[in-house]
């Protein structure tokens, strides 16, 4: 038998009235079962007693176990009812008109065990998708730390030999050399630079990230640094503001991996 599409075969003893079978037929239909076969046969002609005979198949999502919710205090109440009407008047009622009151036995609609399925999956889907993503964004936030750290590492050793070079070149005293060194003067950029990167650093410290902001930023770093390749001509610090520039890209990657 498929697991998916399960068969019962189902006897049911109903009171013989008129528009009962009507009745049981429309709680599987209701339902969503197919009704492969049905028969009828009296019982008991004197207590008014006939078996329904149903050979169903269905889903276990189409069947819940908890299709139908009995209130417990109503069925109290009616019960105390009856037994108090059979005790004063010698009547022997039939209970099983108790189960055609829906304030007693209600079904629940099939599409609110659908509904109820759906909003499980969801729910087990969107926390895997917020791991996912609070995992993704842990990745990201170390690629982050990464790229700022190399990046720091590029600008403190461009600060390093932009001293050594003014250093080198005060000390042979040449006017002519002073002159040249105002011009290719890279001070402010490298404190440009370092400060972007500080504020970078900070927005990912305090988990208030502006996509835009340090994208901003990202900008404004690319720019310095082709200021300090334009103006600073030596080969070691063409090397570390490229790699810089490398960077920032990688950064500005990252940036929009997450907006």
């Amino acid at each position: 038998m498929n697991k998916k599409n399960l068969k019962h075969i189902l006897s049911i003893m109903v009171d013989n009235e008129p528009g009962v079978l009507a009745r049981v037929v429309g709680l599987f239909s209701g339902r969503g079962y197919n009704i492969e076969s049905l028969s009828v046969s009296e019982v008991d002609s004197h207590k008014f007693l006939s078996r329904i005979t149903v050979v169903t198949s269905g889903t276990k999502i189409i069947v819940p176990k908890n299709a139908f919710k009995l209130n417990s205090q109503k069925t109290s109440s009616v019960l105390k009812a009856y037994k108090e009407i059979e005790k004063e008047h010698g009547i022997d009622l039939n209970y099983s008109q108790l189960l055609r009151n829906n304030d007693i036995l209600s079904f629940v609609p099939h599409n609110n065990f659908i509904q109820k399925k759906i909003f499980s999956i969801l729910k087990i889907a969107t926390k895997e998708l917020v791991d996912m993503r609070q995992k993704e964004g842990s990745l990201i936030e170390k690629e982050f730390y990464k790229y700022l750290d190399i990046a720091k590492k590029d600008l403190l050793k461009i600060e390093k030999i932009q001293k050594k070079v003014y250093t080198n070149s005060i000390n042979q005293k040449n006017d002519n050399v002073i002159d040249e060194l105002e011009k290719i003067d890279i001070s402010e950029e490298i404190d440009r630079i370092n400060s972007h990167l500080n504020q970078i650093f900070q927005s990912i410290k305090s988990k208030q990230l502006s996509g835009k902001k340090i994208n901003f930023i990202l900008q404004e770093i690319n720019r310095e640094s082709n200021t300090i390749l334009s103006k600073f001509l030596d080969k070691r610090v063409s090397k570390y503001a490229i790699s810089l520039k490398m960077q920032a890209e990688k950064l500005r990657e990252q940036i929009g991996n997450i907006l």
